[in-house]
Formats: C-alpha cells, structure tokens, sequence
C-alpha cells in the first residue's frame, strides 16, 4: 500500500517507503541478508530513486557484491539524470579515483 501511494506521489509514504528500503539495506549490511538485497535491487531495477541510491552503495563499497565501479556508476547515473546533486557529486568522485588508478 504504501510503495502505491509513494508512486502516487503521496509525500508521507514516499518518506515511510525510503525508511522502509533504508532498513532493508541496513538489514542487507548488518546480517549479510541476501533477500534484503534481492529486493533493494528488484526495486531499484525498477527505477525506485532510494533502491538505486542503496543499490550503488552496496557496488561502491562491496557490500554483499563484489566491488563495481561500473555498476555503481550506472546507478548513480539513473539518479543524476533525474537532478540529484548528491548523485553527481558521486559520479565525480567515482571519475577521480578511476583516474588516480590507472
């Protein structure tokens, strides 16, 4: 119910499901939980706009996944295309520390 009134662009449950998928992936983080996982990615795959957030966190830092330069670009990508600063920021960061490793 809430993921559909956050899709609907009902504020309170778009900030109850964020919570909600920010859980998960410290649920995902905690206690090596796979399912946790499997969901924050379906959901980011999905275009949720936090999944995607988490998603390429878990690829940056290699939680539960091998670590993925690429991969976690591709989803920051996805949000920096939607005008998330922070996003951006990431891309950058992620653009020097290749350059620094070649």
């Amino acid at each position: 119910i809430i993921e559909n009134l956050a899709n609907k662009g009902n504020d309170e449950a778009i900030k109850e499901h964020n919570k909600a998928i920010k859980k998960l992936a410290n649920l995902a983080k905690e206690k090596n939980n796979q399912e946790a996982f499997k969901i924050i990615e379906n959901l980011a795959n999905k275009g949720n706009y936090k999944a995607n957030f988490e998603l390429a966190n878990f690829y940056v830092k290699g939680y539960l996944v091998e670590k993925n330069i690429p991969k976690a670009i591709h989803y920051f990508e996805i949000l920096a295309n939607k005008g998330n600063d922070w996003a951006i920021k990431e891309l950058a960061n992620l653009a020097k520390y290749n350059n620094n490793q070649e």
